[in-house]
Formats: structure tokens, sequence, C-alpha cells
């Protein structure tokens, strides 16, 4: 019975539910394509605003926002992956004299000017390091880049190090998502972002704000190198 109130709901508003979809992919936009529920709420209520004379009634409504969300979310990922596609590509493309063609990067695109600021940084050092970004992904919050380089070389290892640190450090000031000041949040997962993109959460943890550093949370600086 759901499933056919459903299918009745999508025909009876299939006009309003396309233009919530767009208007709310395009909110979304600004939010990393994350499917943020104060910003989807806001777009389903002006849509059922619109739909105030549509004959349903309350029971109705969860089923509406099933069907928005089921448009939606696909949508939403494929437009992220797409994003994330093209920035990450230049990233490697214009840096391919220290990124290697293949390298992988976890973690979402507002800490791309960190990784561009460690390139910068490793073009400076000698040849006979042959260093080079392997990748790099989110932990805990924070960002951890792979780094290859020629161990034997003197004084690539601590400076290799110190380097991955002071990136990792900042990441946690950085938001990820589009790389204003930001700080480490716990919610169901934790995650580094600015006060405008916390919408991405929909609850926060009661020792949220206390940890500024999960390694220190951890209680393992050596997290760092995994």
């Amino acid at each position: 019975m759901t499933n056919d109130r459903k299918n009745e709901l999508a025909a009876m508003c299939r006009l309003e539910i396309r233009r919530t979809v767009t208007l709310a992919q395009m909110s979304l936009a600004d939010h990393g394509y994350h499917l943020a529920m104060s910003v989807f709420d806001a777009e389903f209520q002006s849509m059922l605003d619109r739909l105030d004379d549509a004959p349903f009634d309350e029971a109705d409504i969860p089923l509406l926002m099933e069907i928005l969300i089921e448009e939606l979310w696909p949508q939403l990922r494929e437009a992220h992956a797409k994003h994330r596609e093209t920035l990450f590509g230049k990233l490697i493309s214009r840096n391919n004299d220290v990124i290697v063609a293949d390298a992988e990067f976890a973690f979402d695109v507002g800490w791309i000017p960190l990784v561009h600021e460690a390139v910068a940084r490793m073009r400076t050092y000698p040849e006979s390091w042959k260093v080079r970004i392997d990748g790099g992904k989110e932990k805990f919050g924070c960002l951890v880049l792979y780094v290859s380089f020629v161990v034997d070389e003197r004084g690539a290892e601590p400076e290799i190090r110190r380097l991955r640190e002071e990136i990792r450090l900042r990441s946690l000031a950085t938001c990820d998502i589009c790389a204003g000041q930001g700080r480490l949040r716990l919610g169901g997962f934790a995650k580094t972002v600015c006060d405008k993109h916390t919408a991405i959460f929909e609850g926060f943890r009661e020792d949220d704000g206390v940890w500024a550093d999960p390694w220190k949370w951890h209680g393992d600086a050596a997290e760092c190198d995994k």
C-alpha cells in the first residue's frame, strides 16, 4: 500500500519534485554536495508550501520526503564525484613533477590548497631525495599525506616527517569542504569543517570541542604514519 501511495504522490507532484530536487542540489552544492539535512529541510518545506492545495495529508509527508531524497541523493553523489574528479585531476596534472599520476586522495576538496603548499615546499628539496606524493586521506578529521622518498638521504626523513605533521596540524584548522577556517567536529563521525558546514552533521557528541587534535585523543602520535 505504501509503495502504491508513493507512486501516486510521485505522479501527482512530479513537476514540484523535479523543481525541488534542482533547487536543493543548487543549495547543497555550496555544502560540498553533502546531504545537509537543515538545507534539505528548508527546500522540502518550501515545496510543501507550494503544494498547500494538493490532495494529500500528514501521513503522505514522510513519503514525499522519501521520494525527494531518493531522487536527490544519487544526483548529489554523481555531482560530487564529478566535482572531485575534476579538481583532483587538475591537482595531479599540474603538479606531475611531485605528485604521482595514480595518486589517490580520499578527502574533500577544501584541503587541496594544503596539498599545493606541500608541493611547493617539496620542490625546494634536493633532487636526490626523490620526493613524491603518492596520495592522502582524511583520518579522524585530519589530513594524512602519503610521501615516498629516498630514506637514506641525509636530512630527508626528519624534514618529510616535519612537513607531514605541519600539513596535518594545519588541516585541523581548515574546513575540508571549502578551505575556510574550521575546527575538528565530532558527531556520528569526525570531520574538520567551518561553522557553516556543520550543517552536514545531524548532531554532535558530548565531547565535541574538547579535542583539538585526534592524535592526542587516540594517544598515539605515530598514527600520522599509518
